[in-house]
């Protein structure tokens, strides 16, 4: 019409969010972490200063599941 190009709209055909599945894994934790910042827009220093911590917080635990640090054992980090 007109001589436009007009294109379908992709409104609502689309999820924006990748489907996970075997060929699709769940992000790692700092992967997670950094997914949240950067949807949030927080500085890429705030960003890089938080992952540090978090690095900081799993090796001072000796890489324990955040089952095990649930029951209290993450505790005394900030104490040493």
């Amino acid at each position: 019409m007109g001589g436009h190009d007009e294109k379908p709209s992709s409104q609502g055909t689309k999820s924006p969010e990748q489907p996970k599945g075997p060929s699709r894994p769940e992000p790692r934790l700092l992967e997670q972490v950094r997914n949240v910042m950067r949807l949030h827009h927080y500085s890429i220093h705030t960003e890089r200063s938080y992952l540090d911590w978090i690095k900081r917080f799993i090796n001072f635990h000796h890489m324990r599941s955040r089952e095990d640090l649930a029951n209290g054992a993450g505790n005394n980090f900030c104490y040493t």
